[in-house]
């Protein structure tokens, strides 16, 4: 199944892109997909989207089309959802 991944803000300087289409077998969660971005990119993504129980990040904010996810990962996948990742932005 083809899902596809927009990310914004910190994530998207520091992968380079701001989205990209990965083919997962079927029945996957957000979750595994999130763990399947990180070892794909590399620490420093892995560093930026995990905490250190392997879990989303607190600081991430994800959607699945454009339905905010609150607090849990498991939410199942379906062949052509949109997985939005962002970093929280601050400035002053």
């Amino acid at each position: 199944m083809k899902i596809t991944i927009e990310y914004s803000a910190q994530i998207r300087r520091t992968l380079g892109v701001s989205e990209e289409i990965i083919d997962l077998v079927d029945s996957q969660s957000l979750h595994d997909l999130i763990l399947h971005l990180a070892e794909k990119h590399g620490q420093l993504f892995k560093d930026l989207i995990l905490d250190v129980e392997g879990n989303l990040s607190r600081m991430i904010l994800a959607s699945v089309n454009s339905v905010q996810v609150q607090e849990s990962t498991s939410v199942d996948l379906k062949n052509g959802d949109c997985v939005n990742l962002m970093s929280p932005i601050s400035g002053g």
